[in-house]
C-alpha cells in the first residue's frame, strides 16, 4: 500500500442526513491531497451517576446513543459514560438541554476534526495509506500515523 507523507493544512466537517464528514486538506511534496473520513460522530462525555436524568433530558432526541467508557471525570473520579451524536448539531443541542438540566457534559466544545486528530495522535505531519487518495480529489482514510509514533 503507498504511503503519502504530509503536513496537515486545514480541516473542517459537514452535516449531512446521515451524519458527518471530516474533511482534511494535507500539504503533500507533489500537490495538495484531500483526506475524507465519512459519517463520523460528534463525542461528549457525561459521569456515569448522571446517566438516568441524562436518558430523561435527551429521551425525546432521536439518533444518539451511550457507552460506558474507560475514563473518568476528572475532578469526582466518576467513571464517564461516551454520548455519541451523529453531528455536531444534535450535540450542540443536547449540550443545551443538559446544561439547562444541571448535568455536566465534558469535552462537549472539542470540533469532531481536532477530536479525531488527537485521538490518532496526529500532531502537523504525518503519512497516508490506503484508500484512493488522489491530489485534489476525495479519498478515504484507512490509516494515519503521527511521525512522532513513527520514528
Amino acid at each position: 500500500m503507498a504511503q503519502t507523507e504530509g503536513f496537515l493544512l486545514t480541516r473542517q466537517w459537514t452535516e449531512h442526513n446521515d451524519g458527518q464528514d471530516l474533511i482534511y486538506w494535507v500539504a503533500t511534496v507533489a500537490e495538495p491531497l484531500q483526506i475524507v473520513i465519512k459519517n463520523q460522530p460528534s463525542v461528549c462525555f457525561i459521569a456515569s451517576s448522571d446517566i438516568d436524568p441524562t436518558l430523561r433530558v435527551l429521551s425525546d432526541i432521536k439518533g444518539w446513543r451511550h457507552e460506558l467508557v474507560d475514563l473518568k471525570t476528572f475532578f469526582q473520579k466518576d467513571q464517564a459514560i461516551a454520548l455519541y451524536f451523529k453531528n455536531q448539531k444534535d450535540l450542540h443541542f443536547a449540550r443545551s438541554r443538559l446544561e439547562n438540566a444541571q448535568i455536566t457534559p465534558y469535552e462537549a466544545a472539542l470540533r469532531p476534526t481536532d477530536r479525531y486528530l488527537m485521538e490518532c495522535f496526529v500532531q502537523g505531519g504525518g503519512n497516508h495509506s490506503g484508500g484512493s487518495c488522489y491530489p485534489g480529489r476525495i479519498g478515504t482514510l484507512s490509516q494515519w500515523e503521527n511521525e512522532q509514533e513513527r520514528f
